[in-house]
Order: structure tokens, then sequence, then C-alpha cells
């Protein structure tokens, strides 16, 4: 995780805050909660930014994979 999100970093790659917030509705959506809900219990544990760092990575992951789709392996 560290390191996809230094790589991240390098690459000018960011996670923007609608980008957190719609994870945060689509997740409330499968626990049968409120994002208002959810994001209480974010807030309480540090989870928000945990939550952009998570996506930070997926992000990078992406971009990761997207670039290597046309080189060979």
């Amino acid at each position: 995780m560290l390191i996809l999100k230094r790589l991240a970093r390098e690459e000018g790659l960011e996670v923007e805050d609608v980008d957190r917030e719609q994870r945060i509705k689509e997740k409330a959506g499968e626990f049968g909660t409120t994002a208002d809900t959810l994001k209480a219990e974010l807030e309480r544990g540090g989870g928000r930014a945990r939550l952009k760092d998570l996506l930070l990575a997926e992000s990078m992951l992406a971009y990761l994979l997207e670039s290597m789709s046309g080189k060979a392996v």
C-alpha cells in the first residue's frame, strides 16, 4: 500500500473528495446504512483518510495495469 501511494504521488495521481464520497455512498448501501451514518463512523476511527489511501492505491493499480496492457511481459 505504501509503495502504491508513493508511486501514485510521483505520477501525480490524486483522489478527489467526490470519489471518496461516492465510495462512501456505495458502501453505505451495501451495509444497509446511510452515507451520513457511515461518514460519522469513519470520522471517529480515522477511516476517511484510510479510505482515501485505499482509493489512491486502487487508482495506481489501474494506472499500472492500463500502462502495461499494450506491452509484452
